[in-house]
């Protein structure tokens, strides 16, 4: 849900977007692109607690606590965070196998 919720927030931001677009247009596209047979929803169960200790270790603000959630689902759902920020990848060391999770979206 925090990646739906950040589309649209996102969508409609005119600092983030070339060209920002309605909420309700922001939910359409969202509605359509999660209709699609190959989508998947990945529900996050699981707590903070709950998080690995590796990325727990290297959280230094209250702003990397979405992107520690969202780093934690796509390694238990076997997925790829795919993100335009590359501080992400500082949630794990460098040498960790799973850095492959994080894919860098050239910006």
């Amino acid at each position: 849900m925090h990646t739906q919720l950040g589309f649209i927030r996102l969508s409609m931001q005119p600092g983030v977007v070339a060209w920002p677009v309605s909420f309700v247009d922001a939910t359409t596209v969202l509605a359509n692109s999660t209709s699609v047979p190959a989508h998947q929803f990945w529900p996050q169960n699981f707590g903070f607690s709950q998080i690995r200790p590796e990325i727990q270790a290297r959280l230094i603000g209250h702003q990397q606590l979405a992107d520690a959630a969202l780093l934690e689902l796509a390694i238990r759902s076997s997925g790829t965070l795919a993100t335009f920020d590359r501080r992400i990848a500082r949630l794990l060391p460098d040498d960790s196998p799973l850095q492959r999770t994080i894919e860098l979206i050239p910006a």
